[in-house]
């Protein structure tokens, strides 16, 4: 009798347990998001310790992932594997001498390398054009 029940314990897990689908969950697409960083500032090198941010913001606007990567030394940067869900907004920003660059956008945008420029700092405004 005491077997019986522990087989039917099992069965019943069992059954609990297979009907669920996870396939919606397993299928998320996902994609590679490329991009340059540049130095705006005439003569100036793209510095070597960036660190690029990613912020991908919900359609309901809260944030649902971020994502971290380091430029290399022609300033190419990669963000692997990143959600691609309709409604989101992916926000890729870059601090540089204090001051944030960077671009958002939407699942579109996504498929196309991606530039930031950077500038340097100074407190010269006679630099300043119109």
């Amino acid at each position: 009798m005491i077997v019986k029940l522990a087989i039917l314990s099992v069965l019943l897990l069992a059954l609990f347990l297979l009907p669920v689908d996870q396939s919606p969950l397993l299928a998320q697409e996902s994609t590679d998001v490329r991009g340059q960083v540049a130095n705006g500032t005439e003569g100036a090198e793209i510095p070597g310790d960036l660190n690029m941010l990613m912020l991908i913001t919900g359609a309901d606007g809260v944030l649902s992932g971020t994502g971290q990567t380091t430029p290399d030394a022609q300033g190419r940067f990669v963000f692997e594997d990143v959600p691609v869900r309709d409604g989101d907004t992916y926000t890729i920003s870059v601090d540089h001498l204090g001051v944030f660059y960077g671009t958002t956008l939407d699942r579109s945008g996504l498929s196309e390398d991606i530039e930031v420029t950077v500038f340097e700092t100074t407190r010269d405004a006679s630099i300043i054009e119109f």
